[in-house]
């Protein structure tokens, strides 16, 4: 039998690098000197926050916590500050 552990930093690592690849790859296939990027960005201005938000849904931290079913005080933030870590 495997026993595996979950190390949410090396996840969050992986899919960190796995987006710059991506993006290293967009730069690749249109090296015209356009900031391709950048396009991406300012079509979608949200396109930051829906990654982070992708990140970090597919981290079951909050969803592993015990709660007490009916604690009414408990409160889940989906805010993020990178400036905190």
């Amino acid at each position: 039998m495997v026993f595996a552990e979950n190390d949410y930093d090396s996840i969050l690592m992986f899919k960190l690098w796995k987006t710059l690849q991506c993006i290293n790859c967009l730069l690749e296939i249109h090296p015209f000197g356009k900031d391709f990027v950048g396009e991406i960005q300012q079509a979608d201005s949200q396109f930051w926050e829906r990654q982070m938000e992708i990140i970090f849904n597919s981290l079951p931290i909050i969803s592993s916590l015990p709660v007490p079913q009916y604690d009414s005080t408990f409160t889940v933030s989906t805010q993020c500050s990178i400036e905190s870590q």
